[in-house]
């Protein structure tokens, strides 16, 4: 499991609540990465579209080799 999280802060009034639903989805698993991703908005994908498909490709390769996600930079946009 990849969590991509939005490194710009949108909404103060829901930015916690955010945080910790993204905590709760990282928790879900024992083979997970919880990343920050600097200059993205809400719309990571439009943002940082290599942080998304960076976070896609991990996952595939983990599935396919049956391994554990390693947390890098290179997930990052």
């Amino acid at each position: 499991l990849v969590v991509l999280s939005a490194g710009r802060p949108g909404n103060p009034r829901t930015a916690d609540i955010k945080r910790e639903l993204q905590l709760d989805q990282a928790s879900l698993s024992s083979n997970v990465c919880h990343i920050t991703v600097q200059d993205a908005g809400h719309v990571i994908q439009q943002d940082q579209p290599a942080a998304v498909i960076n976070a896609v490709r991990a996952v595939v390769e983990v599935s396919r080799d049956l391994t554990t996600l390693e947390c890098s930079d290179r997930a990052e946009g």
